[in-house]
């Protein structure tokens, strides 16, 4: 697999490829890319899908370097060495996969592919849509179009496949609640399982769905009529609203919905995916710091305030100190 010129090569292209100095320096460098995953998303999914898809030293009769390592599984390697979801890993994975593996684009589309956003390649990287005919077309329509609007063409495409196959084959691809295609009873027992709120419809999938509604009707195609809501009332301090719009207002931005009550079950998501914890360990903590850094594009240094231990950001308190 050649360097690319848009992810700028990496130090472990030096190195002979499944080597065992290759996988040290790759390891290296996605730490130090997944402390900003948009930054060079791309190269981020091209090292997962290496250290998860190549064997050691590119022997097909040996094993990944992420079970060499004793990693089960690629989401427990995202969680507990880089502090990202497994989630995200396991898509960001997948992205190459596709783009690269599957569709085999060239370096001047996979350029063009990066700089339309991680967002967008979710998107396009969904089960059913690319290929290796249709990858460039795809690409030249996506980047015309806004990310609502590629979501729901994609939704639009889907659906189309979806009733071909229903008619020809009289059976369709299972596809669980983040899209991932699952062939068999199987492979739905070994897939990561999702948290209880998230079991269902996710509510980012919800979001989605309410925008495309929003499209639909603007366009005078017919909408589903909307699902029965509940009302849930309960009181605030003045401050407390002021957190509350705050945070409603951040998570429109993220869903492109304008219902609060979807916007408030994002939130509520969010917390029950990142405090799944009674008492947290130091690594769960120092995830959860690294989560706020990334969120507010700051260095911290946590104490602990029984003993003044550092508990997060040595190294910064370390370069300060060394300044």
């Amino acid at each position: 697999m050649t360097t690319l010129a848009l992810i700028g090569g990496s130090k472990s292209d030096k190195f002979s490829l499944g080597s065992k100095e290759w996988a040290e320096q790759t390891r290296k460098d996605t730490k130090e890319l997944a402390e900003n995953i948009d930054k060079d998303y791309l190269r981020l999914a091209r090292n997962l899908w290496d250290l998860f898809d190549r064997p050691v030293d590119n022997d097909p009769k040996k094993t990944n370097w992420l079970t060499h390592w004793k990693f089960v599984s690629i989401g427990e390697y995202a969680e507990k060495e880089l502090g990202i979801h497994r989630r995200i890993a396991e898509r960001l994975r997948r992205i190459w996969a596709v783009v690269r593996v599957e569709c085999a684009l060239d370096d001047a589309y996979l350029e063009r592919f990066s700089k339309m956003g991680r967002s967008k390649a979710r998107i396009l990287t969904r089960p059913g849509v690319m290929n290796a005919e249709s990858a460039k077309s795809w690409i030249d329509r996506a980047e015309k179009l806004t990310y609502l609007a590629l979501d729901s063409e994609v939704n639009t495409f889907l659906a189309g496949r979806e009733g071909v196959m229903k008619g020809t084959l009289g059976k369709v691809e299972k596809v669980d609640p983040e899209g991932d295609v699952i062939e068999d009873e199987d492979e739905l027992a070994e897939a990561p399982t999702p948290s209880p709120v998230a079991a269902g419809k996710t509510i980012w999938q919800m979001a989605k769905d309410e925008a495309s509604s929003q499209v639909n009707a603007a366009v005078g195609k017919s909408v589903e009529p909307e699902e029965k809501t509940i009302q849930k009332h309960f009181s605030l301090f003045p401050d407390q609203m002021d957190t509350l719009k705050a945070a409603l207002e951040r998570a429109g931005e993220l869903s492109g919905s304008i219902k609060d009550g979807q916007n408030l079950s994002l939130i509520c998501l969010d917390f029950v995916a990142t405090n799944e914890f009674k008492k947290a360990s130091l690594e769960q903590t120092q995830r959860f710091f690294k989560r706020i850094e990334n969120a507010l594009a700051v260095k911290i240094v946590v104490l602990s305030p029984v003993d003044h231990e550092i508990l997060y950001g040595y190294k910064v308190l370390e370069k300060i100190t060394n300044s």
